[in-house]
């Protein structure tokens, strides 16, 4: 057999792509920077040298008919010098819903000052500024004043990226392109949220497909953040009352506590204490695992759909229970689905 025709059977087999310039990297969204010694090793180990590190939220309090900044990052230690770091802002689509246009430009103001307290806390200069904000049409105007006026009042010549979901790509039209340099294709959350539904809301390979093809149209070039994070759905009385995050059915499974209902659903017999979050008798767990295999089986799916040669891999999240729960090879193989 001849050597053209084994690479282009590679090629087939593997379903991936060549010729790219790709960076391999995590998204840390924890309000602590403490990175375990073992996941340094396995960053270094994985040519992962870029954190898209969430600095703080933005949230509507509704007692004070306001926006405040909270889960503000604090630093536990020193990230290692050949980290970059690319700031990451969630803004609840309910505060640009509920400000005024005087309001988004004082917000604007505001986020530019954080932003830069926490590049001097860490002894960073980021080359790229993320916002993560799953607009509407109802709110894209405000939205996009916002990212506009933050162009201007961070100072700095940055990257402004924004985190697109799947619908806001199929929908362009309707929610609008916002007005940033990069965009951050989510592939993951994109199912409802419920307790009483029968597919995995974190990722779903069929409600995956009816949205994807749209990607390689989108007006701003991608990069691709993937999931590997489980959580399970606690709810009573038949409503989802509280997620249970980096919780797994190796939880429940043979704990006396708990009656399997399922291969994912699982009833409580006793009140029991987990992980600070109270479960009574008769709730019930549907536990929506993001397992190696199926976090591999998102990142084939996606591999040849994104609009650029040139992006990051972003895995969501780092967090040491999750890389507890993968081997090594689980990420080699899902970051060499880009190459």
């Amino acid at each position: 057999m001849s050597r053209t025709l084994l690479i282009l059977l590679a090629f087939l087999i593997t379903g991936c792509s060549n010729n790219r310039n790709t960076n391999h990297c995590f998204y840390y969204w924890k309000s602590d920077l403490n990175i375990a010694p073992s996941d340094s090793v396995l960053l270094n180990d994985l040519d992962v040298h870029t954190l898209y590190v969430r600095y703080f939220d933005v949230r509507w309090i509704e007692n004070q008919q306001s926006a405040f900044p909270v889960a503000k990052l604090s630093t536990t230690s020193k990230l290692a010098s050949n980290i970059e770091v690319i700031p990451v802002v969630y803004i609840e689509n309910k505060v640009i819903k509920n400000l005024d246009s005087k309001g988004i430009d004082s917000l604007s103001i505001k986020m530019s000052t954080l932003l830069h307290s926490i590049n001097t806390t860490l002894s960073k200069k980021p080359r790229q500024v993320q916002i993560d904000c799953d607009w509407t049409e109802s709110s894209r105007t405000k939205y996009f004043d916002l990212l506009s006026h933050l162009k201007s009042d961070y100072k700095d010549n940055v990257v402004w990226s924004a985190t697109i979901r799947l619908h806001q790509v199929k929908y362009k039209r309707t929610t609008g392109v916002p007005p940033v340099d990069r965009g951050m294709l989510m592939f993951y959350n994109m199912g409802v949220l419920s307790p009483l539904s029968t597919t995995n809301s974190i990722y779903d390979n069929q409600n995956a497909a009816n949205y994807i093809e749209y990607a390689k149209s989108y007006p701003l070039p991608f990069d691709i953040a993937l999931p590997v994070f489980s959580w399970s759905i606690l709810s009573r009385n038949g409503k989802g009352i509280t997620l249970l995050n980096e919780i797994t059915a190796a939880n429940f499974k043979g704990n006396p506590s708990f009656a399997e209902k399922g291969d994912d659903r699982f009833i409580c017999r006793k009140e029991y204490l987990l992980h600070g979050t109270f479960i009574l008798p008769g709730d019930e767990i549907k536990v929506e695992d993001i397992s190696p295999e199926l976090s591999l089986k998102a990142a084939k799916q996606v591999a040849d759909k994104l609009n650029s040669d040139t992006f990051n891999i972003v895995l969501y999240h780092l967090d040491h229970s999750i890389t507890q729960r993968y081997e090594k090879a689980d990420f080699q193989n899902i970051f060499s689905c880009f190459k």
